[in-house]
């Protein structure tokens, strides 16, 4: 007995009305047979006029996917893709195009080092009281007091 997620999925990729739903799902079955490595520079794939592209986000990526290796594996994947699927949308491929998108923009990294911390206009007086048990930490209470009251004098 089918669950009825596999009948409205098969409902869905069988009737002519979602031929697109269709192809996307065969086009991310074709990335998720990639290596990891290579799955990760693709943002997304589509089949157009015998042709399958490849969009990715930045141009090294594009570069290391258009070497003929990887075009070569690409093709292997979608032959055994077509042997494992007859009615696949691969069936006429001749080429493989990769190519940048254009509306992302590149960012710098961020230093992970680097927090913006609020600034607060109030400064301490070193006015708490020091309840440290031990004598190393209620000096170090004691030297924080210090600085924080020359901190007020100073300003």
């Amino acid at each position: 007995m089918k669950d009825i997620k596999s009948i409205i999925k098969s409902h869905i990729y069988e009737n002519p009305l979602y031929k697109k739903v269709y192809h996307a799902k065969q086009c991310r079955d074709i990335l998720n047979l990639l290596e990891r490595r290579k799955r990760e520079l693709i943002v997304f794939a589509y089949v157009r006029d015998n042709t399958m592209f490849l969009a990715v986000t930045h141009p090294l990526a594009k570069q290391e996917l258009s070497h003929d290796s990887s075009i070569k594996m690409i093709k292997n994947l979608l032959k055994m893709h077509i042997l494992a699927n007859e009615n696949s949308i691969f069936k006429n491929i001749t080429q493989i195009v990769v190519f940048v998108l254009k509306n992302i923009k590149f960012q710098a990294p961020k230093d992970p080092f680097v927090t913006n911390y609020p600034k607060f206009k109030q400064k301490s007086k070193g006015e708490f009281v020091n309840r440290a048990k031990t004598d190393t930490i209620y000096n170090a209470y004691e030297e924080l007091r210090e600085i924080l009251r020359r901190n007020i004098v100073k300003s």
